[in-house]
C-alpha cells in the first residue's frame, strides 16, 4: 500500500500538504525529514515531513516527493508541538513558523535555466539574431541561466526573448535546484595503507632521498606529525601542516600520484576554540545573591517560573552562571536569551570563562552556514553528553527554535525588553512568553530577570503565577547612582545651554573626563536631524512610500526613511518656494556625536546605533574598545541601556526624556521608566557612586521623580491604577489587526467590514478601525482594529471568532487582495 507524507511548507497558507512517498524513498522518510517537493506548476520548495500515513487523500493526482535531502530528521517531535502552539496562539500558519524557525541555509536555492526543447527540429530561419546566439550556445551546453543569456546577447532584460523561444518550442524552462549550505572542509592527507608502518615508511623515504628530495621533505613533515606520543599511523594530517614548505601543494600532489599518500577532506567547525579556565563553583556569591540563588532553585524544583527582580549591578549574571552549572551537571542543555545582539559580546566572554567550548551563540548576524552548523550541533546532543559541544546556547529570540533534546533551563535576561517581540514578519511572537511554553514542553526551569520588570510579569509574580525573587542590593554594597535633573526650559531662559547640552550635564562630563572616567550619552533617536524644514513656507521632505518625514544623515549626506529605506539627496533650495533657508529641527545620535567631538576635541567620541553596527563584528569592536578605555564618550540609542557592564563609567546623560514620555502609547510611562533606569544603571559600577543627568522640560513629572527615587513599586502602582481604569493589560489581553492595501478607500472599507463582523460577536471589545500614527508604509495604507478581551473571558474563543471573520473577508471578491495581519499581545 502506498504511503503519503503530510509536508509543512514555509508559506503563509493553510497546510500541511500531502505528497506521495515513492517506494525507494520509504526507508529514508521520517517525521522531521527535510524533503524537496514541487509546489504549483514548476516551483520547487523545501518542506518538512510532519507525519506519514497510509490513508490516501481525497483527491487524485497527488504529486510525489522529489527527494529526501538529509540522512536524518532535522526537526524533533517536540518542536512540532512548539510550532503548532505558536501558530495557534499568534494567529498565523505553521508554515510561517517554520520559515522563522529554520535557518535560511536549509532552504534549497532555485534558479531558472533554459535548455533545448526535445521537440526542436533545428529550424533556425525564424529566429532573431539573439535567438540564434542562444541556440548555438545550447548546442554545446546542457543549459543556460537567465544571467548567462543576458551576458551572451547583451540584453539587460531577456524575459521576452526567452518567452518567444518557449512559444516557438525552441527551448524549455527548467528549475535547477541546489543546496545553499556547504560544510566547511579542509584537505587532509594520510599515508597509503602500504606505508603505515615505520619500516615501510623508511624504505620509501630512502627511495625519495635519491630521486626527489623535495618530496621527501613533505613526507618528513607528515612523519613528524604522525610520530607524536601515542601517534596513529592512520590519522590524517591537515594541509596547513605543510605550509612551511615552498610549493607544498605541488609536492603533495606528486606523492598522491605515486600512491604514497592518500588525499581526503574532513569537515571543520566554523566556530573557534575556547577552553574553560575555571569552574563556576569558584564564583563567590554575596549573602543576598546566595539567598536569591537558593530561592530560585527551590522554585525551579517545583517547576514554577521565576521572576528575578534585581537592581542594576546586583550580580544577576553570577547567579545565572551558577544555575547553568547545575543544569549542565545533570546532563541537560541551557538556553540564555538576550534582547540585543550587542549584549552577547560581553556575556559570551563571561560564560566561556566557565564553560569554554560548550557555549555557542545563535543570532541573525551569523551567516546562514554558521546557523546551519549550530542547528546541526544542537541537534546532535544526546542525554548525558556532559562533554558535548554547545550545551549552553546564548542568543536572541530566534534561538528558541533550535532543536533542543534535553533542555533543562531557560534564562530570559532583561525580560522587560521590547526587542523580545517580533514585529514582522509572522509569527509575531514574544520570546519571553514563548519561552514559558517551550520550558513546559521540556519540563525545564525558567528564570526571567530584570531590574525593571514588565508590568505584566510583575503582576503575575504578585498573583503567584510566577515565583518572585528580589535582589535589592548592588554587589559589594555599591550605591545606586545619584540622579540629577536639568530643567531645559529654565536653562534656555537663562541662556546656559550649549546646543543640546545643559550646563549641569557639561559640568558633570568635565569632572568625569578630568578624572579619566568614561561617559555615556543616551539619545533615543538615530540620524543627525529628525527633519529638515523650510524657514519660509514650512515645507518638509517626506518619504514617497511612507507617511513620515525623512531624517537627515550627515555622514551619508542623505535624507532617509527609517521605515522603508528610501533615500534622496539633501535639497539646496526649498522645492516649494525656492528659499535657501532650510533648517534642521531636532537631533539624533549623529548630531550629538559631532557636537561632542567639537566640545571635546582631545577625547575620543564614538557612536553606537543601527547605522554604526550594521556589520557583524561592529558591536564587539565598539564594546571592546570602550571596555579597554579606548573611547571616552559613548553616544548611543537603546543599545547602550541594556545590561552592559563597564568598570569606568561614572557619568550618564539622558539628553531628551520628554520624547519618551510624550509618546502616544499606553506603555509610554513604563518604557520611559525602564529606559532611564536601565541606562542609569550603567554608571558607578566599581566602588564609586555614579552620576546621571536627565534633561527634561518636565522636571516634576511623576515618572522622572520615580526614576530619581529608584522607586519601581510606585511606578508599578501608578500604572496598574491607570490600566485598570482604561482596560489595558494586565487586566485585558490585546489583539491588534492591521488591514493593509495600496488603495486607501478599499483599505478603509475592508477594515470597516471586518470590524463590523467581529463586533457582531465581541461587541464593545472591538475598537476602531483607526489610522495608526504612520498610516502608510511602503505604499500600503494601514488601518488598525484593536480587540480587548477581559482576563476572565475565553481568549481562545475570541481568536476563533477573529479567524472566522478574517476567512470570511478573504472569501469576499472585493477584499480578496486586502491583507490582514494579526498581532496577539502587541508590544
Amino acid at each position: 500500500m502506498p504511503r503519503y507524507a503530510d509536508v509543512i511548507l514555509p508559506l503563509p497558507l493553510k497546510g500541511p500538504f500531502t505528497y506521495l512517498v515513492p517506494g525507494e524513498m520509504e526507508p529514508l522518510v521520517a517525521p522531521g525529514s527535510r524533503v524537496a517537493v514541487q509546489f504549483g506548476r514548476q516551483k520547487i520548495q523545501t518542506g518538512i515531513v510532519r507525519r506519514l500515513r497510509e490513508v490516501p487523500p481525497g483527491s487524485d493526482g497527488v504529486k510525489p516527493l522529489l527527494d529526501v535531502l538529509d540522512p536524518f530528521p532535522l526537526v524533533r517531535e517536540g518542536q512540532f508541538s512548539f510550532w503548532d502552539w505558536m501558530a495557534s496562539y499568534y494567529l498565523c500558519h505553521t508554515g510561517e513558523v517554520m520559515a522563522a524557525a529554520l535557518p535560511a541555509g536549509f532552504r534549497l536555492e532555485s534558479e531558472t535555466t533554459i535548455e533545448l526543447d526535445p521537440a526542436f527540429a533545428g529550424e533556425l530561419s525564424s529566429l532573431s539574431r539573439e535567438g540564434l546566439t542562444v541556440v548555438n550556445n545550447l548546442l554545446s551546453r546542457e543549459s543556460l541561466s537567465l544571467k548567462e543569456v543576458s551576458d551572451l546577447t547583451g540584453l539587460a532584460k531577456v524575459v521576452n526573448l526567452v518567452r518567444t523561444l518557449i512559444d516557438q518550442r525552441v527551448v524549455r524552462r527548467v528549475e535547477e535546484v541546489r543546496e545553499r549550505y556547504k560544510p566547511r572542509t579542509e584537505a587532509v592527507f594520510r599515508l597509503h595503507p602500504d606505508y603505515r608502518s615505520e619500516a615501510r615508511l623508511a624504505e620509501v623515504m630512502d627511495l625519495l632521498g635519491k630521486r626527489a628530495y623535495r618530496q621527501l621533505e613533505a613526507l618528513m613533515v607528515m612523519a613528524a606529525e604522525l610520530r607524536v606520543p601515542d601517534g596513529d599511523w592512520e590519522q590524517a594530517v591537515p594541509l596547513s601542516a605543510f605550509s612551511g614548505l615552498k610549493q607544498h601543494t605541488v609536492l603533495l600532489k606528486a606523492l598522491v600520484e605515486k600512491q604514497i599518500v592518500v588525499k581526503g577532506e574532513r569537515e571543520l567547525s566554523r566556530f573557534g576554540e575556547a577552553g574553560a579556565s575555571q569552574s563556576a563553583s569558584a564564583i563567590v556569591l554575596s549573602e543576598h545573591q546566595h539567598l536569591a540563588f537558593e530561592a530560585l532553585r527551590l522554585a525551579m524544583d517545583a517547576h514554577h517560573p521565576c521572576l528575578l527582580h534585581g537592581v542594576t549591578g546586583s550580580g544577576k549574571t553570577e547567579i545565572y552562571i551558577r544555575l547553568i552549572e547545575e543544569c549542565l551537571q545533570s546532563g541537560k542543555q541551557a538556553l540564555y536569551l538576550l534582547p540585543e545582539i550587542a549584549l552577547t559580546t560581553q556575556i559570551i566572554d563571561r560564560l566561556r570563562k566557565y564553560f569554554g567550548d560548550r557555549v555557542g551563540i545563535y543570532h541573525s548576524r551569523y551567516s546562514d552556514a554558521e546557523r546551519v552548523e549550530m542547528w546541526n550541533t544542537v541537534l546532535g546532543f544526546r542525554n548525558g553528553e556532559t562533554g558535548a559541544r554547545f550545551q549552553v546556547v546564548l542568543g536572541a529570540r530566534s534561538a528558541l527554535f533550535l532543536p533542543f533534546a534535553e533542555l533543562g533551563l531557560i534564562i530570559v535576561d532583561e525580560e522587560h525588553d521590547s526587542s523580545y517581540k517580533q514585529i514582522d514578519p509572522a509569527p509575531r511572537y514574544h520570546a519571553r512568553d514563548s519561552a514559558l511554553y517551550l520550558a513546559r514542553l521540556h519540563g525545564a526551569g525558567v528564570v526571567m530577570g530584570s531590574a525593571t520588570p514588565s508590568i505584566e510579569s510583575y503582576a503575575n509574580a504578585l498573583q503567584g503565577i510566577f515565583s518572585l525573587v528580589n535582589l535589592t542590593k548592588r554587589y559589594s554594597e555599591m550605591l545606586l547612582p545619584e540622579i540629577l535633573v536639568a530643567d531645559i526650559r529654565e536653562e534656555k531662559r537663562k541662556k546656559t545651554m550649549r546646543s543640546h547640552f545643559s550646563s549641569l550635564l557639561l559640568e558633570k562630563v568635565n569632572e568625569a573626563l578630568d578624572n579619566r572616567e568614561q561617559v555615556i550619552m543616551f539619545q533615543n533617536r538615530r540620524g543627525f536631524s529628525l527633519r529638515l524644514e523650510c524657514d519660509a513656507c514650512q515645507w518638509m521632505p517626506h518619504c514617497r512610500n511612507c507617511d513620515v518625514t525623512l531624517i537627515y544623515h550627515k555622514h551619508q549626506q542623505q535624507l532617509r526613511c527609517h521605515y522603508c529605506g528610501y533615500a534622496e539627496n539633501v535639497p539646496q533650495h526649498c522645492p516649494e518656494c525656492g528659499s535657501p533657508r532650510i533648517l534642521m529641527q531636532g537631533f539624533g545620535t549623529e548630531k550629538v556625536e559631532e557636537e561632542l567631538q567639537d566640545l571635546y576635541p582631545e577625547h575620543r567620541v564614538v557612536r553606537m546605533d543601527l547605522d554604526t553596527t550594521r556589520s557583524r563584528m561592529a558591536y564587539q569592536r565598539i564594546i571592546t574598545d570602550f571596555e579597554q578605555r579606548g573611547i571616552d564618550i559613548l553616544v548611543g540609542t537603546q543599545m547602550v541601556t541594556k545590561g552592559l557592564d563597564f568598570d569606568h563609567v561614572n557619568t550618564v546623560g539622558i539628553l531628551n526624556a520628554d520624547n519618551m514620555l510624550s509618546f502616544p502609547d499606553f506603555r509610554a510611562s513604563e518604557r520611559s521608566f525602564q529606559l532611564m533606569a536601565q541606562v542609569s544603571g550603567r554608571s558607578g559600577r566599581r566602588n564609586k557612586r555614579g552620576i546621571v543627568v536627565i534633561q527634561t522640560v518636565q522636571p516634576y513629572h511623576s515618572v522622572i521623580r520615580q526614576v530619581i527615587d529608584h522607586d519601581y513599586a510606585a511606578m508599578f502602582n501608578d500604572q496598574m491604577t491607570e490600566r485598570r481604569q482604561y482596560d489595558y493589560p494586565p487586566f485585558t489581553r490585546l489583539i491588534q489587526l492591521r488591514v493593509k492595501h495600496r488603495d486607501s478607500a478599499l483599505t478603509s472599507e475592508a477594515a470597516r467590514w471586518l470590524a463590523h463582523r467581529i463586533r457582531q460577536w465581541l461587541g464593545h471589545r472591538v475598537l476602531g478601525p483607526e489610522y495608526p500614527m504612520v498610516a502608510r508604509v511602503r505604499n500600503e495604507y494601514i488601518k488598525h482594529i484593536l480587540i480587548k478581551v477581559e482576563r476572565e473571558a475565553s481568549v481562545k474563543e475570541a481568536k476563533q471568532i477573529i479567524l472566522q471573520a478574517m476567512e470570511e473577508m478573504q472569501r469576499e471578491p472585493l477584499y480578496r487582495r486586502v491583507r490582514v495581519q494579526a498581532d496577539v499581545d502587541p508590544y
